[in-house]
């Protein structure tokens, strides 16, 4: 029987050749995602007398222009991990993705904080116990569990709507599906990723200007093998 494990070390080894052979064009990608990111502060800067309520509204803009920008990211990951050539039209053609991909991250977000939720209600309906048996605080780390279990069960998520236009409970549905008995794999990746893009950010944030692109071409392939897709 075909095993829909992987290596770790082999997702980011394939994220970072393939990006390499296009990096000029991730780079200019991902400042486009910074200048799209921090245009509010930027334009604040340039005009202090914007006020808070523009300043909010600038911020909720690039919010909505960030997402696309990440949406086109994951769509021209997919072209390369294809052998394709990745375009710029990528950035101006998924806003019909744009709902879809908000309403899963939120359900997304909504799963992984029902262990720390638990936790905090417990230890704030408990607090009196907890100090006369503080043992029974590590018992509720557990609660921490589920968190890690449904962050690696449903990372698959942007990937089902972005190639396959999945609406949001779909994405979460085939997400679960196809990481099944690969949660370990899909989770240690997901550690490895923030530590590779958190060097990035060590060097001075330029790094992220390819790290960035080889983490999420990294995720491509493993979505590729464990969702078996071209």
């Amino acid at each position: 029987m075909e095993t829909k494990g992987f290596s770790v070390g082999n997702q980011l080894k394939h994220g970072w050749h393939t990006m390499k052979k296009h990096s000029f064009f991730f780079v200019i990608f991902i400042l486009v995602g910074y200048l799209v990111a921090f245009s509010p502060l930027i334009l604040q800067a340039i005009f202090p007398e914007i006020g808070q309520t523009l300043f909010l509204v600038l911020t909720g803009v690039s919010y909505v222009l960030a997402l696309l920008v990440y949406i086109g990211l994951v769509k021209s990951a997919l072209h390369v991990s294809r052998g394709e050539k990745p375009t710029f039209a990528d950035l101006f053609q998924n806003v019909g993705m744009w709902i879809p991909m908000v309403v899963a991250t939120v359900l997304y977000a909504l799963l992984l904080l029902i262990g720390p939720y638990i936790y905090f209600v417990l230890g704030w309906a408990f607090s009196a116990w907890l100090e006369a048996y503080p043992w029974l605080l590590y018992g509720m780390i557990l609660l921490f569990i589920p968190s890690v279990v449904f962050a690696a069960m449903f990372a698959l998520y942007p990937y089902f709507i972005v190639d396959k236009g999945s609406g949001p409970v779909e994405a979460l549905k085939k997400s679960k599906e196809h990481t099944h008995g690969s949660k370990w794999d899909v989770y240690m990746l997901m550690t490895a990723v923030q530590f590779v893009n958190f060097i990035g950010v060590l060097i001075l944030g330029v790094g992220l200007l390819y790290t960035l692109p080889m983490t999420v071409i990294a995720q491509v392939y493993m979505y590729k093998k464990l969702a078996r897709v071209e």
